[in-house]
């Protein structure tokens, strides 16, 4: 099956996941220098006295945060070679293609919105007492 988008839906999906990625990067280089002081500290703007554990705790922050948009960039690369293989837009689960609507508001879209809502429930949490 191919993908509903036309090629001027597809090369406007593909401008917006590079500009996404060239500022991920240039968060995630800015994130770096940040986070690796010769010395191991924090950079000055966050050395105000507090505590070590606060400074722990916000360093943890720090790393989680760069952890999460390595993973943010991770995706968008693969959306970006699903449009250079010509699977972009399509389900990897069922196969359909993925509405206009969902990859506009998230273009690195691996699956459609019922497939998505079965995931998600698949990997939800039960509820804690």
């Amino acid at each position: 099956m191919r993908s509903a988008l036309n090629q001027a839906e597809l090369d406007g999906l593909r401008r917006t996941l590079q500009e996404q990625s060239a500022r991920l990067r240039a968060a995630m280089r800015q994130d770096r220098l940040e986070l690796a002081g010769a010395d191991g500290r924090l950079p000055p703007a966050f050395d105000d006295g507090r505590d070590e554990a606060s400074l722990d705790v916000l360093r943890d922050l720090d790393v989680a945060e760069v952890a999460r948009r390595g993973e943010e960039l991770a995706a968008i690369e693969a959306a970006l070679s699903r449009l250079a293989d010509g699977t972009y837009g399509l389900c990897q689960d069922c196969g359909e293609s993925i509405s206009r609507e969902r990859l506009n508001a998230a273009p690195d879209s691996l699956r459609c919105l019922g497939c998505q809502s079965i995931e998600e429930r698949r990997h939800a949490r039960p509820a804690s007492l």
